[in-house]
């Protein structure tokens, strides 16, 4: 797609950010005596964690039947005292490479979390809330919220109470961003749902989008554009507009939400790219053939001039 770009990319140093992160995780583990790190081994565990992962007394994989019977690419609990710094220092590297990598799968470092409780006793609270259910379905889905892409979005879903049922013995929830920041997300100060997640239409749907968000994330920070992390929830704004104006394909909600960021947020308002969408509707091309039939130089003017000038 064309690069036109508001928000050029200044990537930050992984060993910089890393070294900054290193210092809050240490005075956090000062702070608490511990903290928890939760890592991600689905597609197996960075080759520079392994070792002292395996050396660590207290390791507690969060078994679920989405699994089945690899064990060994569960997320997995571990407990960090000062005696394990070197472990909290590779664990803030490993995640800061992969929080600034847009083109990174799956990162292996999710969270950092302070809780006053066993190791064991956290694992099986965490572990219970890996299955939600939509309200009337009978079936349970997986509900990946460890993951530092998916947290960040969850309140935006979910309601406070839901929140501080998610968190349940977690005083403090930190996680990799990729601005280089650390996300730090204290319980809700509110009361607990009384019984775990039963997600309305519109939360399972919300939930859903958060993968094609990412999607988005990925496909700006690709294009040269480091979107601010604080204006995520306008992409998503986006994605339901594309969706409610009819564009079912997700390659067509992509290209929408990334014309709306890249272009403007009423680029299909513009007479000819009004009429190129309509006239691929009929046809059944869909809206990815519609903007592909304009080249870089038309939406630079949609750009710079907005969607009413007429080119």
């Amino acid at each position: 797609m064309h690069n036109l770009n508001e928000h050029p990319a200044q990537q930050p140093v992984p060993q910089e950010v890393a070294d900054r992160w290193a210092a809050q995780l240490m005075n956090l583990i000062k702070e608490h005596g511990h903290v928890h790190l939760l890592l991600d081994r689905f597609n197996g565990l960075d080759e520079r964690l392994q070792p002292l992962v395996d050396i660590l007394p207290e390791q507690w994989p969060l078994t679920d039947p989405y699994f089945g019977e690899a064990i060994e690419r569960t997320p997995l609990l571990v407990k960090l005292t000062m005696a394990q710094l070197s472990l909290a220092d590779l664990s803030a590297l490993v995640a800061a490479e992969a929080a600034l990598d847009p083109a990174m799968p799956l990162p292996s470092v999710c969270a950092w979390i302070c809780a006053d409780v066993s190791t064991e006793r956290l694992a099986g609270q965490l572990r219970r809330q890996l299955d939600v259910r939509v309200q009337g379905s009978k079936k349970s889905s997986f509900f990946c919220y460890f993951d530092p892409r998916v947290m960040p979005h969850l309140p935006r879903a979910l309601e406070p109470a839901q929140m501080a049922r998610l968190f349940g013995h977690v005083s403090l929830w930190v996680a990799p961003r990729r601005n280089g920041e650390l996300l730090k997300m204290p319980k809700p100060d509110v009361e607990m749902a009384t019984a775990w997640l039963r997600l309305s239409a519109e939360q399972a749907q919300a939930l859903g989008r958060i993968g094609l968000l990412n999607q988005v994330i990925s496909s700006l920070a690709a294009a040269g554009s480091a979107w601010p992390v604080q204006e995520d929830a306008k992409l998503d704004q986006w994605l339901v507009q594309a969706q409610h104006k009819g564009h079912a394909d997700q390659a067509d909600q992509l290209a929408y939400v990334l014309h709306a960021a890249l272009v403007h947020p009423s680029f299909d308002t513009h007479p000819e790219v009004a009429q190129a969408i309509a006239a691929a509707t009929r046809d059944g091309t869909g809206l990815c053939a519609a903007l592909d039939a304009f080249d870089d130089a038309f939406w630079e003017s949609v750009r710079q001039h907005g969607p009413q000038h007429l080119n």
